[in-house]
């Protein structure tokens, strides 16, 4: 699996790309935990493949628990306006 992180529309958002599983191997996980650090505010909204799904705030932290379908997912962090 591949994964890149990137800053998005003058630093509104963060979207990170989890790539879809490679080789012959079956993964032994079925879910992926995502944590980003450095939010003072809540988001106004954490999306995945473009649907609102549910995040914690821990520590200055978004973590998202996410379902491992094998198939890959964007999430898409929408910071709130300063």
């Amino acid at each position: 699996m591949t994964f890149s992180c990137e800053v998005r529309e003058n630093h509104s958002s963060i979207a990170i790309h989890i790539g879809k599983h490679e080789g012959s191997y079956s993964a032994w996980w079925r879910q992926i935990a995502v944590e980003v650090a450095g939010f003072f505010k809540r988001p106004l909204a954490v999306t995945v493949d473009g649907r609102t799904t549910s995040f914690d705030m821990v520590n200055h932290s978004v973590r998202i628990l996410l379902t491992d379908d094998g198939y890959g997912m964007d999430v898409v962090i929408s910071e709130p306006v300063p």
